[in-house]
């Protein structure tokens, strides 16, 4: 897939025009870069994931199309194309199952995956008794935090594989969750449900379980009946789309159940890439899954998946070629700083950190004097003034030129507009590493630093507004970290890396 992206980028940079995909397509065979033949029609295969890379990552996709079936990149002077998405919409009339989050804080939430049998029973005997559940809007309910939707997520297993799809852009589902891979299957509760026949009393929750893995795989009851156990509840507040919903994980075993062709269960036009996937293996390209499907992954696998560091970059990138500047940015947590600290102890660099640099412009005292809350909303404010991002900028670039060192890395840029001026000052290329991890990384790293904080107040640092840009920027990335596994393989894998590329 990333192959794809890469050819397009590069061969739209060398002709520096607009093209359709048959002749970028044409173009890398005859430079090379077409090292396999990408199927019988590779044009159609760019084609799908450059449109598919504008419609996940809109403006901060690398490509825009400026005509149907012409792509150019987003820095060319055409005006953008935008294209009608085929996508499923949320039925206006569409009602759904939820409870109140008040009655949630009543019996003590959580965050994150329980499995206990016992807590199981407790959360469920109060948050799914008809007398404490109604049905709304949907449209209403994806925006509401004062009620959680309760959703099904069933993960499918026969003998020691797990059932593996891509999420298709035809799908209810949050643009964030489009085109990632996924474990789990289900949804959510409908009045349609609670109509029907029902001998449990839970509001029709069994009986959209099994419509939707109908709808999704083409199961029949036979497959499903007697082969479905709940094993945890899943509640995730870490985004406003976690914040609203709430998760009953099953497992189906189809062990005795015979499936003669895995294609041949797909029933929804969102379930892409069906495939059965050794549980051992559920750690490859770990970073391409949905959050749930990762936490899910942790908490039912985590002694037979092994979780690395990957090091991903722009093809053809090479960091012994831009050494001199670094720019390190990332989530609070993610591992940036400790990143930039290897570069600074082990690799002879400057380092710069940007919130210091704030501080003494903002002219205010540091960040463990007054609080990260309050530096976060002194710093939002400062960078929402006109000539907020050009003065923290200026204040960069005097640091690099005035003194006598010939590397520097930047730790924690948290604004577009403050990098790309940083840039023009230079006059020079800069090689920017974006440090992705999981949220729940992000905590045990930051909690191991800083000490042991409330998981939500961490929430509430992570989303506060002048962290906004902070995801946008791994699209404008030469190399990417995705930090998944422990802190000790982080650090020995990007000091391989730096090891072998800094030459």
């Amino acid at each position: 897939m990333g192959q794809f992206l890469n050819i397009a980028f590069e061969i739209l940079s060398q002709e520096g025009k607009p093209l359709r995909p048959r002749d970028i397509i044409d173009l890398a065979k005859d430079r090379g870069y077409l090292d396999f033949s990408g199927g019988l029609t590779p044009y159609q295969t760019l084609k799908a994931r450059v449109s598919e890379d504008i419609r996940n990552k809109r403006e901060n996709s690398r490509f825009k199309r400026i005509g149907k079936g012409v792509f150019a990149l987003r820095e060319f002077e055409k005006m953008e194309y935008l294209a009608k998405p085929f996508e499923k919409i949320i039925k206006e009339k569409e009602d759904v199952l939820v409870f109140k989050t008040e009655l949630f804080e009543q019996i003590g939430r959580f965050n994150g995956i329980i499995s206990s049998k016992r807590e199981i029973t407790k959360y469920l005997k109060i948050l799914l008794h008809p007398s404490n559940t109604i049905f709304i809007p949907r449209i209403k309910a994806e925006t509401n935090i004062n009620y959680k939707q309760l959703l099904s997520y069933v993960i499918v297993k026969k003998n020691n594989q797990i059932l593996r799809f891509v999420r298709g852009v035809y799908s209810n589902a949050h643009n964030m969750l489009k085109g990632r891979m996924c474990i789990g299957f289900g949804g959510h509760v409908q009045s349609i449900d609670r109509d029907l026949f029902a001998i449990e009393n839970d509001n029709g929750y069994l009986n959209s379980v099994k419509r939707e893995l109908r709808e999704e795989l083409n199961l029949s009851d036979q497959n499903i009946n007697n082969n479905l156990k709940l094993i945890g509840l899943l509640n995730d507040d870490s985004s406003l789309v976690g914040n609203v919903h709430f998760a009953l994980i099953h497992m189906l075993d189809l062990d005795n159940c015979e499936i003669n062709e895995i294609s041949k269960l797909k029933g929804e036009k969102s379930i892409n890439q069906l495939t059965l996937v050794n549980v051992s293996n559920l750690g490859d390209g770990f970073e391409n899954y949905e959050f749930w499907s990762k936490l899910c992954i942790k908490q039912f696998y985590k002694n037979e998946v092994k979780i690395k560091c990957t090091i991903h970059r722009v093809k053809n990138y090479s960091l012994s070629k831009h050494p001199d500047i670094i720019v390190l940015v990332g989530a609070i947590g993610s591992g940036k700083t400790e990143a930039a600290k290897i570069l600074a102890k082990s690799f002879s660099y400057k380092m710069i950190s940007s919130g210091r640099i704030l501080q003494e412009i903002m002219q205010v005292p540091n960040m463990e004097t007054i609080g990260r809350s309050a530096f976060q909303n002194l710093a939002n404010n400062f960078i929402k003034e006109d000539d907020g991002p050009n003065l923290l900028a200026n204040k960069i670039f005097e640091l690099i030129t005035g003194r006598p060192y010939n590397r520097f890395v930047i730790d924690g840029i948290r604004n577009i507009r403050t990098l790309e001026l940083l840039k023009e000052k230079l006059g020079k290329d800069i090689t920017l590493i974006y440090v992705d991890s999981t949220i729940d990384n992000c905590y045990k790293f930051f909690s191991r630093r800083e000490g042991i904080i409330d998981e939500y107040d961490f929430f509430k640092y992570l989303n506060h507004p002048v962290e906004s840009e902070i995801n946008k920027l791994i699209s404008r990335a030469n190399i990417v970290f995705y930090n998944h596994g422990s802190k000790t393989s982080f650090e020995k894998e990007i000091t391989n890396f730096f090891k072998n590329t800094l030459k």
